[in-house]
């Protein structure tokens, strides 16, 4: 994003604050698409960045929502109820029950006998036909193992209201070896072989989350947008040799959202301490978070918003606005010529910094967040927000 785009953000919605730049994620889903071609779909997870959903529901096949309160942002957002899939490791009986009494209905997903049961329940007692995927466990807590997946289609098989739609699986995030994905994949076709020697059943579809990586950090090894997208184009190509019998969506939260986002924040002190440069800001920790950050050892891609060229450059250590030594941003950073009102910019935050922090840490406010595209300019998402009523006791009465 242009740096002068960040900067009118800084001044019109304060700092720190989240920018999002719609043209970007545009780019990036219209070059995962055409990869994929007609080989294999896409699924939002909305997890990631649930202020993108709306906008994530035009450029992508499904939304998936794994908890009550993403269900209600689908449902004020008017995302169509054929875009959802409603997934989450525990569901909530009157969500179901709320959702089966509307129009039309999304697609579920199952992750233990007990929640295929109480579809089996509620379909029948409402009369209504739901489509079913059942979740594979990776072996977490997540998900079902094999034979129990396949006693529940069993079940299923056996009642008329709840259809198998197929199996859903996801391992987790930041992977980078195409070996490891190419495995799953395969263990999942034989899943598939399996179900079709006892049943004689076709798979309809496999949900599938391949995690793949993003690279947050300088100074790692190389993994840039030209390996993520050859990881990508591999995965497709493995969909098409193991000859799925249905058809295959790739579920992606981080993956389609991280490059989008900025995180601007103002420096309020520069200062030195016993040899140490000190240059503090007005974010910190509960707004920022890495995948694989440690103790700011590693250094995130940060791009300051001011040029004194003649200036020395010397290393600081970024600190947030928490009191707390633990809030350190980056622990060696250079900069020349840093001064009390300069921007700095933290980049690849459009995936889970927003929402993964500790927000309430403290009583600051929350940051503003919102949206940028060149047709349409900002577009708030979030307005600043105090925080310090969600920490204050509730009045009694005695």
């Amino acid at each position: 994003m242009r740096q002068e785009v960040l900067a009118e953000a800084a001044g019109e919605f304060q700092t720190p604050c989240y920018v999002f730049d719609l043209d970007r994620l545009r780019e990036d889903v219209a070059e995962m698409k055409t990869l994929l071609a007609d080989r294999v779909g896409l699924c939002f997870a909305m997890k990631a960045n649930p202020f993108l959903t709306e906008d994530m529901a035009e450029m992508t096949d499904y939304i998936e929502v794994c908890s009550p309160g993403e269900l209600r942002i689908c449902i004020e957002q008017k995302i169509p109820a054929e875009k959802m899939i409603l997934s989450g490791v525990l569901k909530e009986e009157q969500d179901i029950r709320e959702l089966l009494e509307k129009e039309k209905l999304p697609h579920f997903t199952a992750e233990s006998m007990d929640q295929v049961d109480l579809f089996l329940c509620l379909s029948r007692e409402y009369g209504r036909n739901v489509e079913l995927l059942l979740r594979l466990t990776s072996g977490n807590q997540f998900g079902m193992d094999e034979d129990v997946l396949l006693e529940s289609v069993d079940k299923i098989l056996q009642q008329k209201y709840v259809q198998f739609a197929g199996i859903h699986f996801f391992s987790g995030t930041q992977k980078r070896k195409s070996e490891q994905i190419r495995k799953e994949l395969g263990q999942l076709a034989e899943v598939c072989d399996r179900i079709w020697e006892r049943f004689g059943l076709k798979v309809p579809r496999l949900e599938y989350g391949p995690g793949f990586g993003v690279e947050y950090f300088k100074g790692t090894k190389k993994w840039g947008r030209e390996e993520a997208l050859a990881m990508l184009s591999d995965a497709a190509d493995c969909v098409t040799e193991l000859h799925f019998p249905g058809t295959v969506t790739f579920e992606m939260g981080r993956f389609l959202a991280a490059m989008c986002g900025s995180f601007v924040t103002k420096v309020r002190e520069v200062k030195e301490n016993q040899g140490t440069r000190y240059c503090l800001v007005d974010a910190g920790m509960h707004h920022l978070n890495y995948d694989g950050q440690v103790m700011a050892m590693k250094t995130p891609f940060c791009t300051p918003l001011f040029a004194r060229e003649g200036e020395e450059e010397q290393n600081y250590c970024i600190c947030g606005a928490l009191c707390t030594a633990n809030d350190i941003l980056i622990r060696q950073y250079p900069l020349k010529g840093v001064r009390p009102g300069d921007l700095l910019v933290f980049e690849r935050t459009g995936a889970y910094s927003m929402t993964e922090g500790m927000s309430l840490f403290l009583s600051r406010d929350l940051p503003a967040v919102v949206s940028y595209c060149k047709t349409e300019g900002f577009r708030v998402l979030r307005s600043r927000m105090p925080v310090y009523p969600l920490n204050k006791a509730a009045d009694r009465i005695l």
